[in-house]
């Protein structure tokens, strides 16, 4: 399964329906920044989210999150 990095919203950890990772690291790329997560099981997700002010990014290495994404964003791979 693939979800693309663009569809992958960050919400409370204990949002329903979410998906508890732990930040492990951020890259900024001007009006993007890429976010690293593990999730529980060490899967490595990547989520592509739009680059805010300085200051107002609350996302921080080591932070646990949720990540939530729409049923229609899940791609199946491998048929």
């Amino acid at each position: 399964l693939a979800v693309r990095p663009e569809q992958i919203r960050v919400v409370a950890g204990n949002a329903p329906g979410a998906i508890a990772a732990r930040i492990t690291g951020k890259v900024y790329f001007g009006t993007d920044t890429h976010y690293h997560f593990a999730l529980a099981d060490g899967t490595e997700v990547v989520a592509r989210l739009q680059s805010r002010a300085q200051g107002e990014d609350d996302l921080s290495k080591g932070a646990e999150v949720g990540l939530q994404f729409e049923d229609n964003a899940v791609q199946v791979l491998g048929l």
